[in-house]
C-alpha cells in the first residue's frame, strides 16, 4: 500500500520542502560553480529510471573540461579539483536531483540510477533493482556508498526491493544525513568515483568466497554415481565446504545418494519440472545448476534467465548451442565453417551419392537422434527411406573413434581439452578409453570451442580414417558425457575447475592436464538400495555424511524409539491401563496419537473412551507405570551411548525435543546416565502444539543458539520426521521395530536412514 499510494505524495510533498529551504544553497552552490568550473553549472546526463525508462538527471557540475595535448578528456582523477571534491564529498552536487524527485524522475529512497550502458551488463535478478524508482540515497548509499563492490550494492539494492515501507525510507533517510555529516564512503580507494560495472559473471560467486560455502544442485542424476564422487573429492582437494543437492525422477537413482541432500522431481519434459527446480534452487540457495542429460540441456537453455532471477547460474550451453548440436545437418555445416572435415549429411535418400556402408539416422520430430542404422546398399536405403519420415544419411567411415573432453569457464574459455581413444572392449569390460594427448586434435578442436559461447561441458566426437588419417569431426554434445570422468581422473579435473569458477577464481587453460596413454576400463557395478545388508546412504564418515551447508551445530534427538529403545512399553501401558476401563487396545491407536505430547494424549483418552478420571490423574497413572519401565526395563539403543561421547569431543552441542513428559524424560535419561551429554532438554509439553508442528524443534534449537539449518534432527516415527522438516532441519531416521511397517514412508520423508547408531564407524567414537 506505502509503495502503490503513499510513497509517490511523500516525495512531492519532501522534494517541494527541500527545494525551498534549500534554495539559498542552490543559488549559492550555482553560483561557485560558475565561477570555479564554467558553464554549464549543471551536469545532465540520461539515466535509465523506473522501469528502464530513460530520463535526464541533473547535478551540479564537479569536473572540468581539461584536455591533454591531443585535445582528449583527461582522466577523472585529473579534472577533479579540490572544489568538486568538496561538492562531492558532502553531497552539494546531488542537490539539483530535488528537481528529479518531484517530476517524478526519482525518489528520495531507492537504488541509485546507473549509466545506460550498464543495463544490458545485468543479470535477470539484478534488473529487478528497476521495479522501484531510483532513490537520491539508498540502503546501498547507507552501507557503504563507493566504498562496497556493485555485487554488495546490488543486493543491498534488491533488499530494499523486497521489503520497501515508510519506516525503511525514514531509517535511510536518517542514516544518509548522518553518512552525509560523517562524508562516509564517498570513493571506492583510491578513486575518485565507482569503478565501471562490467557484469559479474566473472565475480558472480564472490559471496560464496567470502563465505566459503557452495551449494551446487545435479539434476537427473540417474546412476552417475561416480560423476557426484568426483565432485566430492574435489571439494576436499579445494578444502571447502559444499552442499550437493541432487533430484531425479525416480528414488530408486542410485545417485541420489551421494549427494547430501536430494528431491524427486517431474521427468525432464513432463509439466512442473522447471517449476520444480526452481523451487528448488530457491529453497536451497543454490549457487551452481549443472544439468546432467541432453533433454535437460535442451530444456534448461530456454529458461536460464528464469534462475538468474534466483540467484542460480546454470552451468549450461546457450540455446543456440543446444539447438546447433541437436540437428546433425547443421552440425556438419557448422564443422565445415571452422574449417573442419565433416561427413556430408543429406536427409532425403534421392540425394544420397557417397556409396556404402552408409549410416542412416532416424530422428524424431525434433531432429534429435532415435537411432542409428547401418545399411549396405541401395534397397536397404530405399526400405528404410520409406517407413521413416525424418532421417539423415552419411557415409560410413572407418577408423579410430576419439572423444574429445572440454570444459570452458562461464566466460567460454577453455580450461581443458582431453582427446580420448575408444578402445575395444575386452572381457567383462562395458568400455575401454585410452586418454592420449594429440596436440593435433587438441588444435582443431580449439577452432570449435573459438566459434562457441560454452559454459561447463562438451564431448566432440571424432574419427580419423583408418588408411588416410584424415579426422572427421562427427557431433557434439554440450553436456556432461558418461564417459568424461576417464579425463578426469586422468588429470583434467573439471568439476575441482567448476568448483574454482565458483569460488571467483576461474582457472587458466591447461593444455596438458591429462596424463598421457592412460587406459581406463569400465566394468558394471550394482549399487543396492534399501536392504538391510547394505544401508541406503553409504556411511564412511559422520562428517562426511551430515557436512551440508554448513558446520553441525547441533544435533537434536527424539527419546522414545530414537535414542531409547522404549516404544514397546507405551503400548504395554495403554493395554494395561484401558484394560482397567474394559477397553481392548485398538489396533489404530498407536497411529492416531503418533506424534502427541504427554497432555493432548491425556485429552484424547479422555474424550475418547470417556476417562472418569481428571487430565492430570490420567498423567500421574501413566507416569508411574512408565517410571518403572524406565528404570528398569528400557535400554539404550545400539551405539547411542558411543554416538553421544563422539558428539561431545567433537564440540556439537546436542538436544531432546521429546513428545514425552518432562519428568519421564528425565527419569529416562538419568537411569542411562547421559544427563550430561544433552545441552537442551525440553517437551511437546512446553509449546502450542505437538509433532509435526515444527515447535518443539525450533524451541530446542533456540536454547542451544543454534540456527534450524544448523540442525541434525534423529527421529524415529514419521510425525517426528515431518516436525523437524517442517522446522527446516535436516533428519535421519533411525530403525525401530515399533514402525518398522513404516520404513518406507520414513525413508521418503528423511533426508538419511540408519539401521543403528552402530552403523557409524566406531573408531571415531572411542570415549
Amino acid at each position: 500500500m506505502y509503495h502503490k499510494y503513499i510513497k509517490r505524495f511523500f516525495d512531492i510533498i519532501l522534494s517541494l520542502c527541500c527545494i525551498i529551504v534549500s534554495s539559498p544553497i542552490l543559488l549559492v552552490t550555482a553560483l561557485l560553480v560558475r565561477i570555479k568550473l564554467g558553464s554549464p553549472v549543471i551536469f545532465k546526463q540520461e539515466r535509465p529510471g523506473y522501469h528502464n525508462e530513460i530520463f535526464t538527471l541533473y547535478k551540479f557540475r564537479s569536473m572540468t573540461d581539461a584536455v591533454d595535448e591531443n585535445g582528449d578528456l583527461l582522466p577523472d582523477k585529473e579534472r577533479l579539483p579540490r572544489f568538486g571534491q568538496m561538492l562531492r564529498s558532502t553531497s552539494l552536487d546531488e542537490l539539483p536531483e530535488f528537481f528529479n524527485i518531484l517530476f517524478g524522475h526519482m525518489s528520495f529512497v531507492g537504488p541509485r540510477p546507473l549509466l545506460k550502458q550498464y543495463i544490458d551488463f545485468y543479470s535477470a535478478r539484478q534488473k529487478r533493482r528497476a521495479d522501484v524508482r531510483p532513490g537520491l540515497t539508498g540502503l546501498a548509499q547507507v552501507n557503504g556508498r563507493n566504498a562496497i563492490s556493485w555485487e554488495e550494492k546490488f543486493e543491498f539494492d534488491l533488499e530494499y526491493v523486497d521489503s520497501i515501507s515508510f519506516l525503511t525510507d525514514i531509517k535511510i533517510i536518517l542514516k544518509t544525513v548522518t553518512k552525509v555529516l560523517k562524508r562516509a564512503g564517498i570513493s571506492a580507494q583510491e578513486s575518485v568515483t565507482m569503478y565501471a560495472f562490467q557484469g559479474t559473471k566473472k565475480d558472480q560467486f564472490s559471496k560464496y568466497k567470502k563465505a566459503g560455502h557452495l551449494k551446487i544442485l545435479f539434476s537427473s542424476v540417474a546412476d552417475q554415481v561416480e560423476f557426484i564422487d568426483t565432485f566430492r573429492y574435489a571439494a576436499g582437494r579445494l578444502g571447502v565446504k559444499v552442499t550437493f543437492v541432487g533430484c531425479d525422477h525416480s528414488l530408486e537413482a542410485p545417485a541420489l545418494y551421494r549427494c547430501h541432500k536430494h528431491y524427486q522431481v517431474p521427468q525432464p519434459g513432463e509439466e512442473g519440472y522447471v517449476t520444480e527446480l526452481l523451487h528448488i534452487c530457491k529453497q536451497e540457495k543454490i549457487g551452481l545448476l549443472i544439468p546432467r542429460t541432453e533433454e535437460d540441456v535442451f530444456i534448461l537453455s530456454q529458461r536460464t534467465s528464469e534462475f538468474e532471477a534466483v540467484g542460480t547460474e546454470v552451468l549450461i550451453a546457450n540455446e543456440e548451442l543446444a539447438l546447433l548440436c541437436s540437428n546433425k545437418r547443421w552440425t556438419a555445416r557448422f564443422f565445415e565453417e571452422c574449417g573442419l572435415n565433416a561427413p556430408q549429411v543429406v536427409s532425403s535418400a534421392n540425394d544420397y551419392t557417397q556409396g556404402f556402408p552408409a549410416m542412416f539416422a532416424v530422428l524424431d520430430e525434433m531432429d534429435n537422434l532415435e537411432k542409428s542404422i547401418m545399411i549396405h546398399d541401395e534397397q536397404e536405403l530405399s526400405f528404410h527411406a520409406s517407413k521413416y519420415a525424418n532421417y539423415t544419411i552419411r557415409p560410413f567411415l572407418n577408423g579410430k573413434m576419439y572423444e574429445i573432453d572440454v570444459f570452458c569457464n562461464l566466460d567460454g574459455s577453455p580450461v581443458y581439452i582431453t582427446p580420448r581413444a575408444k578402445e575395444e572392449v575386452e572381457g567383462k569390460e562395458s568400455a575401454r578409453y585410452r586418454v592420449v594427448r594429440d596436440h593435433k586434435i587438441v588444435e582443431e578442436a580449439k577452432k570449435v570451442i573459438k566459434k562457441l559461447r560454452l559454459s561447463g561441458w562438451m564431448t566432440i566426437f571424432m574419427l580419423r580414417e583408418e588408411h588416410t588419417d584424415k579426422d572427421y569431426f562427427i557431433r557434439m554434445e554440450p553436456w556432461y558425457h558418461q564417459a568424461s570422468t576417464v579425463s578426469i581422473k586422468a588429470g583434467a579435473d573439471a568439476p575441482y575447475a567448476a568448483l574454482s569458477m565458483m569460488l571467483g577464481e576461474p582457472m587458466e587453460y591447461k593444455e596438458d592436464a591429462a596424463d598421457d596413454n592412460v587406459i581406463f576400463t569400465r566394468f558394471e557395478k550394482s549399487v543396492c538400495l534399501n536392504t538391510r545388508e547394505e544401508p541406503i546412504v553409504e556411511i564412511h564418515d559422520f562428517k562426511d555424511l551430515y557436512h551440508l551447508d554448513e558446520e553441525i551445530g547441533s544435533v537434536i534427538f527424539d527419546l522414545d524409539g530414537t535414542l531409547v529403545d522404549s516404544m514397546w512399553m507405551w503400548e504395554d501401558i495403554d493395554i494395561e491401563y484401558l484394560g482397567r476401563y474394559g477397553y481392548e487396545l485398538p489396533p489404530e491407536l498407536q497411529k492416531d496419537i503418533e506424534g502427541m505430547s504427554l497432555s493432548e494424549t491425556a485429552v484424547y483418552f479422555k474424550e475418547r473412551f470417556s476417562i472418569p478420571e481428571s487430565l492430570e490423574e490420567i498423567k500421574s497413572t501413566w507416569m508411574d507405570m512408565a517410571r518403572d519401565k524406565y528404570t528398569n526395563k528400557v535400554p539404550l539403543k545400539p551405539g547411542a551411548r558411543e554416538f553421544l561421547v563422539w558428539l561431545r569431543q567433537q564440540g556439537i552441542r546436542t538436544g531432546i525435543a521429546s513428545s514425552n513428559g518432562i519428568e519421564l524424560v528425565e527419569t529416562v535419561l538419568k537411569a542411562q546416565g547421559i544427563q550430561e551429554y544433552l545441552e537442551s532438554v525440553h517437551t511437546c509439553c512446553e509449546v502450542p502444539k505437538g509433532k509435526p508442528a515444527p515447535d518443539i524443534y525450533l524451541m530446542v534449537a533456540e536454547t542451544l543458539g543454534v540456527k534450524p539449518e544448523e540442525c541434525l534432527v534423529f527421529e524415529d516415527v514419521p510425525m517426528g520426521i515431518l516436525a523437524g522438516k517442517n522446522a527446516g532441519m535436516r533428519v535421519c531416521a533411525v530403525e525401530d521395530t515399533f514402525s518398522a511397517n513404516q520404513r518406507e514412508e520414513k525413508k521418503k520423508l528423511a533426508d538419511y536412514y540408519i539401521e543403528s547408531y552402530d552403523e557409524i564407524p566406531r573408531e571415531r567414537m572411542q570415549p
